[in-house]
């Protein structure tokens, strides 16, 4: 499962960072568009939303994904993604692979430590 994750965060990582400029604009500056660009814009980006949903949806009746709200998930998902690029560098230390696999890991399985990774430290504290 956090490969399938994995795959889907590069392809969107790597597609927003050949294309920095447009994105940053897109999501900064939109409300400045013309309302019929505007609506063009918010169409594409409401479609994208809703497919990134309906595949959730599906890990999810897979039982690859906890059954959380998808539109939850989706825009948790979504913001992993946008907010990367106020401090990502991909000439940086960190490469876009490791960014990735990172962000995989923490949608997929969270942050914190399960009894295993932790040896016990919870009952070790009791």
């Amino acid at each position: 499962m956090k490969e399938i994750i994995a795959a889907v965060s590069r392809e969107y990582v790597e597609a927003f960072f050949n294309n920095l400029d447009a994105n940053k604009i897109l999501l900064h500056d939109i409300e400045y568009l013309s309302p019929e660009y505007k609506q063009i814009i918010l169409q594409k980006e409401k479609d994208n939303v809703h497919q990134l949903r309906d595949y959730i949806a599906r890990l999810q009746k897979d039982g690859q994904l906890k059954n959380q709200n998808p539109t939850a998930l989706t825009f948790i998902f979504i913001g992993m993604m946008h907010w990367l690029y106020f401090w990502f560098d991909p000439d940086g230390d960190l490469k876009i692979d490791d960014m990735v696999d990172i962000m995989a890991e923490v949608f997929v399985h969270g942050a914190g430590m399960n009894q295993k990774d932790s040896g016990c430290a919870a009952a070790e504290r009791a």
